[in-house]
């Protein structure tokens, strides 16, 4: 079963196109990583799904229902959570804070908000004893796990995470893959636009490599990370 769609878009800013024609989808449960070089329109397409781009021409179905160009705040009623790539928490509020703004727009009693932070508490351990502190404070590694718990605070049946392990260590970039493949068991689709390529189509379930704001090349991720043609244009192989 198809849980998303991305049909022939086209869209960008300001009438200008930097999509030209994506397709895509994702079915419910599986891994799907966007890859390609720079300027391909990996997180535009991100961005499209969750009504920050002007879609020109084209669609987008999530569960069979029509989201073409809806308004952000609609979009977030759909059970979508979104992890952009910057500006993905408040600085200045406290971790626990962090993680009820992710509730806000959920109608959930105190104790069904903090049932559910807990749960992420289970999955991002060492943010436990630093729920108090100022995300501020906080490393790389455990910012973004922060952001990445607050998206599932609203219990989304898809995660879209854009360059999750931008920045990080090599300790925390593992890290992090080992949360996405443990989240994706806990039934949750994840789309991700990932600048780690080796790692992150080792456990893709699908993968597709975008230029210029169009399709490339797609197949499993394995059978992507085998290819000598990928290997020598996008792998560095």
């Amino acid at each position: 079963m198809k849980i998303l769609s991305i049909n022939n878009i086209f869209g960008g800013y300001g009438g200008v196109n930097i999509l030209n024609g994506i397709s895509l989808f994702v079915k419910k449960s599986e891994i799907v990583v966007i890859i390609g070089p720079n300027g391909s329109g990996k997180s535009t397409t991100m961005k499209s799904i969750c009504g920050l781009v002007d879609i020109n021409s084209g669609s987008i179905n999530f569960k069979e229902e029509d989201i073409t160009n809806l308004r952000t705040d609609k979009i977030a009623n759909f059970k979508i959570g979104y992890v952009p790539q910057e500006n993905n928490i408040f600085s200045s509020l406290s971790v626990d804070e962090n993680l009820e703004m992710g509730a806000y727009n959920l109608k959930k009693g105190k104790n069904e908000i903090r049932d559910q932070a807990e749960k992420i508490y289970q999955i991002f351990s060492p943010l436990r004893e630093k729920y108090k502190q100022p995300a501020s404070s906080l490393s790389g590694g455990q910012r973004q796990m922060v952001a990445i718990g607050r998206a599932l605070m609203m219990d989304p049946d898809l995660l879209l995470l854009d360059e999750p392990t931008a920045g990080l260590s090599p300790k925390f970039t593992d890290l992090i893959f080992e949360k996405v493949i443990e989240i994706n068991r806990l039934g949750v689709s994840i789309l991700m636009v990932e600048q780690n390529a080796k790692e992150a189509l080792s456990f893709a379930d699908r993968a597709y490599v975008l230029v210029m704001g169009r399709n490339r090349f797609e197949d499993t991720g394995k059978n992507l990370l085998r290819s000598e043609e990928i290997g020598k244009m996008f792998l560095g192989g």
